[in-house]
């Protein structure tokens, strides 16, 4: 998981909720509407580029707007542009396994953010995960329980997704032997997984 630099919210999106003050999602999916969902889906995969908002991997198929805050724990920001995240669909790993698991109890209402799961809109990511060579993802320290629970959550290490960690890591490894870690970076720029290749590539400086 890595950080999120979301863009400013989709003008179609500030003028349907001036239209629509109900927190009723399928509203979006109407005929008339279709295409406000459409451009924020759009907007969210170029501020992802093209990756899973959780997993890393890309957005090739099932693709669709996952609310971070699930709309049932929280129906005020249903239409929150920063609530808004590009996932894929896979009941194994990512969006679709996260809200099996969250519920009303890991959410601060005040804040109005998860108690103990990292959002990749709002919190600092860069040096709280580390990979091991067979693609695990662990937190870079014990003591970072949010980390923690943020991978078990999200069930980060799904045996399909450490082996297309693995795979992506294992080629930043090969570049490494004929390019700077420079250019493999620049060379495996648009590649899955760009947390753990970076990671890779600064174990080998």
């Amino acid at each position: 998981m890595r950080k999120i630099d979301k863009s400013p919210e989709p003008e179609s999106l500030t003028k349907f909720k001036v239209r629509n003050k109900e927190n009723d999602w399928s509203l979006i999916h109407n005929a008339q509407n279709k295409s406000v969902y459409d451009e924020c889906l759009l907007q969210c995969e170029v501020d992802q580029n093209n990756l899973c908002g959780y997993t890393e991997v890309k957005l090739e198929s099932g693709v669709h707007i996952d609310h971070f805050v699930k709309r049932s724990i929280d129906p005020l920001l249903t239409f929150d542009w920063q609530n808004m995240i590009a996932a894929v669909h896979d009941s194994r790993f990512g969006a679709d396994f996260k809200d099996s698991i969250v519920n009303v109890d890991y959410y601060d209402k005040q804040r109005h953010k998860y108690k103990v799961v990292l959002n990749p809109v709002a919190d600092a990511l860069k040096n709280r995960f580390r990979y091991s060579t067979n693609g695990e993802i662990e937190p870079v320290s014990n003591n970072d329980t949010d980390a923690g629970e943020t991978i078990r959550v999200f069930n980060l290490n799904d045996s399909s997704l450490c082996q297309r960690r693995k795979c992506a890591m294992e080629a930043a490894r090969c570049l490494l032997q004929q390019m700077s870690g420079e250019e493999v970076l620049q060379y495996m720029a648009d590649a899955e997984f760009p947390s753990a290749i970076e990671y890779e590539v600064s174990a080998n400086k």
